[in-house]
């Protein structure tokens, strides 16, 4: 026959681990429940970003889309544009041209994408505009 003591611990210690085991998956359940709601939150947000980009979608937001592409597939070198000019466009000028937009608001962004893919002699005019902006700040 087992000491009182024994019995005690014995049985403390089964109710710990039974107490432990409920605690566990009440917060292993809580973790999931709250993960699955970060995952369907991310998923609804992404879904509402997609479909504000198709109702927004206008001619502005395909030149931007233009714009965009020209900046993440550049390479130096000569360039037409849509008014049949060609100039030399160095890395550069892409910076100079970068820097320009970031600090525009949204409405010159739209003038800026539209003039400079239209005419290299904008452009041109464009990075110099950034070039004396640069040298000011």
């Amino acid at each position: 026959m087992k000491h009182i003591t024994e019995m005690l611990l014995d049985h403390g210690i089964k109710a710990l681990i039974e107490e432990s085991e409920e605690l566990f998956k009440k917060n292993i359940t809580q973790a999931l429940v709250i993960k699955l709601n970060e995952s369907v939150q991310e998923t609804k947000n992404e879904i509402s970003k997609k479909l504000l980009f198709k109702e927004e979608f206008t001619p502005e937001t395909a030149e931007m889309s233009d714009f965009i592409n020209f900046l993440e597939s550049f390479t130096p070198g000569n360039y037409t544009f849509k008014n049949g000019s060609n100039i030399n466009i160095t890395e550069s000028d892409v910076k100079l041209i970068t820097k320009l937009f970031e600090s525009l608001n949204q409405k010159n962004r739209l003038q800026m994408v539209s003039e400079i893919l239209t005419d290299g002699g904008l452009f041109k005019k464009h990075i110099e505009f950034s070039q004396k902006v640069t040298n000011l700040i």
